[in-house]
């Protein structure tokens, strides 16, 4: 490996950091997050290897940083030129995850084969791993810093958490972290008419419910500054997919935009935006009485009844349509094709993934309004 201008030093003085998320995967990790006991941000950047061994920088990044970069706002040089200690690490780690050797040194030192392009803009998605394995989940559960600044009002400060905290939960379902509570999801994805606003209501309510006791969103400190912050206790990576899937917004601002009206004058002319297909089977099963069909069918209201008469089935073209289109928006979302493909299998309805996708890009939209305000960085 490279010779390094630098001071060894005896040990790695930063040995209880927590892993948070791989920001940068490509055959392994290639960046990642850490975070130490008191919230404080560390990234590791593979830059080189050697006899089995693999060469780290380590240095300590602001939360104001780190949204700046995974927002395409400041590059990996950036951070690396200028880390929140005005120093790196350079940690030799081997097969078995050992630190062999350890050095502090000047990022202006580090050989220039070391440095990423100055074009490094962040452009992946966090990995997800780790909150797939339900034995990891207490090492991923941090806490998580929206960074708040401008003028906020009283509107701001309820309305924000509460449409953040939808898209979470949505992020959150598409995880299957609770195998238990299968029907549960089912039943979220499957059961609303979504001919109104309550459907929406519904959904969104049945998903917070879904969500794990110990990874539902709570504040743990707020600060009201300049900049200040909201501090949240959640599951760390399905936070940083949201934050992902709002820069991709962002990004892509207008071209979302023109195509979510033309979508939905199209549902309009189509007559699609109060009509669902059911032509699959019946609405999905509560998650808290398993009935019949037939009780199903007697527990359910007249009028709800004689709306069930009246649907239609959906013509070949109209299901082509509301397939094409919902594959359409996540794709201009930067969803995870997992996570599209996870949405449709748990609707078994292409209109019914439309309807969903779009209500997601509406909370998605108004959470991109305070960012481009200038008024959070996610």
């Amino acid at each position: 490996m490279k010779a390094l201008k630098g001071t060894q030093l005896e040990r790695f003085p930063l040995s209880e950091l927590n892993k948070v998320s791989d920001l940068i995967h490509f055959d392994g990790p290639l960046l990642s997050l850490f975070r130490n006991r008191e919230g404080d941000n560390y990234l590791y950047y593979w830059c080189d290897t050697e006899g089995g061994e693999n060469r780290w920088l380590v240095f300590r990044v602001s939360d104001k940083e780190l949204n700046l970069y995974l927002t395409k706002r400041v590059t990996l040089r950036d951070l690396i030129v200028s880390p929140g200690d005005g120093f790196v690490y350079a940690a030799d780690m081997d097969a078995d995850l050992h630190i062999t050797n350890v050095y502090i040194l000047d990022p202006h030192s580090l050989p220039s084969d070391y440095m990423p392009d100055d074009n490094s803009y962040y452009e992946f998605t966090p990995s997800s791993i780790l909150v797939k394995e339900p034995a990891a989940r207490g090492k991923v559960h941090e806490t998580y810093k929206i960074v708040i600044d401008g003028d906020w009002t009283f509107r701001d400060l309820a309305e924000m958490p509460k449409i953040y905290s939808t898209v979470y939960a949505f992020v959150y379902s598409l995880r299957g972290l609770r195998t238990r509570a299968k029907d549960l999801l089912s039943y979220a994805y499957r059961t609303h008419p979504w001919r109104g606003g309550y459907s929406t209501l519904n959904f969104f309510n049945n998903l917070q419910s879904y969500i794990d006791p110990e990874h539902r969103l709570q504040i743990v400190s707020m600060q009201y500054a300049s900049p200040g912050w909201i501090e949240l206790d959640l599951l760390s990576p399905v936070a940083f997919s949201v934050k992902s899937i709002i820069s991709s917004f962002v990004a892509s601002a207008d071209e979302l935009e023109e195509q979510y009206a033309a979508i939905y004058r199209e549902m309009r002319s189509r007559e699609l935006l109060r009509e669902v297909d059911l032509s699959s089977d019946d609405e999905a099963p509560s998650p808290h009485v398993a009935l019949s069909r037939e009780g199903r069918e007697l527990g359910r209201p007249r009028k709800a009844r004689r709306k069930r008469a009246t649907r239609r089935q959906l013509s070949r073209e109209d299901r082509e349509f509301a397939s094409n289109s919902a594959r359409q928006i996540a794709r201009l979302l930067k969803l995870e094709t997992e996570d599209f493909d996870q949405v449709n299998s748990l609707t078994d309805n292409p209109l019914t993934t439309l309807k969903i996708l779009l209500s997601v890009y509406r909370r998605i939209r108004d959470l991109a309004v305070y960012q481009i305000q200038g008024k959070v960085e996610y």
